[in-house]
């Protein structure tokens, strides 16, 4: 009589178990990401880093120099990265470092609050770098280890891993390419999701184009397609002046 009791409540443990499951979303399918978008600014060489697309639209408008998505990051964690703006210079720092955030405010940096979330689980580095021959663009973040020993090598100064991101910008086939890259870039002042942070190039081009259908771009046989980063990689040294 016992052991059947004891048969019942191990099934009614174990049902009660599993309908939980059933109904409780895992962390995975639980997770918000948020892009984070890269521009720079060609007068003063500082790189600006945002989460918000009607910021980067803006500053695209302006003349910044619009690089695409630099990562992806969570939507909140326990890890903030903090934001501050520099009023006399006009340049921005980011920061985990709540230390650094306070001590910046002293000498006269405005807090814009939290700028984005740093991932818990550590999945991409993102990594900080100082130009001590500046003063502006003092800092810059990447996620591309080689763009970052590359500065290292010509005088930046290595600062390591500054916080972390969920993942690298998706990338999916285009039709036509030889790499990876999404097929959206119809707007490219107003971009929504990480895809629409596509550029396009040909091989034997010297620039990167904001949309595929560019007229640059209407007698080539073969478009390239990916980031900035990768259209740089490319030897695509600046965005065509007709469609960017």
């Amino acid at each position: 009589m016992k052991v059947r009791t004891l048969t019942r409540r191990l099934f009614a443990s174990l049902f009660v178990l599993i309908a939980a499951l059933a109904i409780t979303p895992t962390a995975a399918q639980a997770a918000e990401t948020t892009t984070i978008y890269r521009l720079y600014n060609s007068s003063t060489g500082e790189h600006h880093y945002t989460h918000d697309a009607n910021e980067y639209a803006t500053l695209g408008r302006i003349g910044w120099v619009q690089e695409g998505c630099a990562w992806i990051a969570p939507t909140q964690s326990q890890s903030p990265v903090y934001r501050l703006y520099n009023p006399n210079s006009g340049d921005h720092h980011y920061t985990m470092d709540a230390n650094e955030r306070d001590a910046l405010v002293r000498i006269g940096w405005t807090y814009e609050n939290i700028g984005w979330y740093s991932d818990e689980a550590k999945t991409v580095k993102v990594y900080r770098l100082f130009n001590p021959n500046e003063v502006i663009g003092t800092h810059h973040y990447t996620t591309s280890l080689n763009e970052y020993n590359t500065l290292g090598n010509i005088g930046w100064r290595k600062e390591d891993v500054a916080w972390y991101a969920v993942q690298l910008p998706p990338t999916t086939p285009s039709n036509g390419s030889q790499s990876q890259g999404g097929s959206g870039a119809s707007a490219p002042f107003q971009p929504s999701t990480p895809q629409e942070c596509v550029v396009y190039w040909t091989p034997g081009g010297t620039k990167w184009h904001s949309t595929k259908d560019c007229p640059a771009l209407g007698r080539s046989h073969t478009i390239l397609s990916g980031t900035v980063q990768q259209a740089q990689a490319a030897g695509k040294d600046a965005p065509c002046k007709d469609c960017h």
